[in-house]
């Protein structure tokens, strides 16, 4: 085994309940980890009827550090708040037991951090597997998703970090964690609070984890997790302020106006990762364009917009760009793109292997 540093650099939390054969499985495939020697394995007993217990126990001699500790029943966030509190590692990230890691995950994703000091999180791409603990390499079938370098605008749309969050402990801590009284999607809340705070995040383009679609996991087996992410958005799309999205002076209404368009045109782009398609969202479009107009009524993109909103027929989308064409802009701009300022934080991507 590699030499053991002194300090983690790398904190690892697995939430557990009654699926001590998945802890094993999920422990034997960290030991492939090529930055194992980096880190500290934090396992949260959830108050589990089965003997996880016996498994960290004989697992302890091969791995440098792990941590064991038991809790009443109670939601994976509060667990993963819990692992938060004894964590010494300069990053922080989740292990789910059913999961599976790309041996460099760990190594590739910290380096990420290493490299852009001014990101918070890093994430990467992954694939959909239909068995536990996916055994790497995973198959050639399995369908891939691939996620885009980071936009703070992502945040508004999707859970863009899929099942893997990568936290700069620090940053992580600074948010107040996780909140605990959700029962899943904390972890999209995690990166809402990322957003409020105009912190950046890196992208690093490697198949990090896998991904088991368990029909009894938390996100499959009720609409719950759906509730909760809709509550989540919609509260940050109501609140946040464009200059967190884009590089503008909340003063300068023009430049303003022209981001709140730039993101009603991204809102008719949506297309997360693992849809096959884009699903525009007709509404949010709707309400940026709206935003858009009360700041510059004369702002020629957003005006054709809300005409747009008119019921002629055809889809919201159709419309806009019924409404566009034949028109200078429409000359200029393929497709009805609108112009956009920058981003409040530069896209950030990090080398995969």
């Amino acid at each position: 085994m590699p030499e053991v540093p002194c300090r983690p650099r790398i904190s690892v939390v697995v939430s557990t309940y009654n699926s001590a054969a998945l802890l094993h499985a999920c422990l034997q495939q960290m030991l492939r980890q090529t930055a194992i020697a980096e880190c500290e394995i934090i396992v949260i007993d959830s108050g589990s009827q089965q003997d996880e217990a016996a498994v960290c126990a004989a697992m302890r001699p091969a791995f440098p550090r792990l941590v064991y500790e038991r809790t009443p029943r109670e939601t994976i966030y509060k667990a993963w708040n819990r692992a938060l509190a004894l964590a010494q590692g300069e990053y922080f990230v989740n292990a789910n037991t059913d999961d599976a890691l790309h041996p460099n995950a760990l190594a590739v994703l910290s380096r990420g951090l290493d490299e852009h000091a001014e990101a918070a999180i890093a994430y990467g791409d992954w694939v959909w597997s239909d068995v536990a603990n996916a055994p790497f390499p995973w198959h050639a079938s399995s369908r891939r998703i691939k996620h885009t370098p980071y936009h703070p605008s992502l945040a508004l749309m999707y859970c863009y970090t899929g099942c893997t969050q990568f936290w700069r402990t620090a940053k992580l801590r600074e948010i107040g964690g996780f909140n605990a009284g959700r029962w899943a999607a904390g972890d999209y809340e995690a990166l809402a609070a990322l957003v409020r705070r105009r912190w950046a995040a890196v992208y690093v383009p490697l198949e990090v984890s896998a991904f088991y679609q368990n029909p009894a996991g938390l996100s499959l087996s009720s609409n719950r997790s759906i509730q909760e992410f809709h509550e989540i958005r919609n509260a940050l799309r109501q609140t946040l302020e464009i200059s967190a999205i884009f590089d503008v002076d909340e003063a300068d209404h023009r430049s303003c106006a022209a981001a709140w368009m730039g993101l009603a045109h991204r809102a008719l782009r949506v297309c997360a990762p693992w849809e096959s398609r884009p699903e525009p969202d007709d509404d949010y479009a709707r309400w940026a364009a709206l935003k858009a107009l009360a700041l510059d009524p004369f702002n020629p993109y957003a005006q054709r917009f809300v005409d747009a909103l008119r019921p002629r027929g055809g889809s919201f989308k159709e419309r806009i760009l019924r409404s566009l064409r034949g028109t200078r802009a429409a000359r200029a701009l393929p497709e009805a793109e609108v112009p956009e300022p920058a981003a409040r934080v530069p896209p950030l991507t990090a080398r995969p292997v």
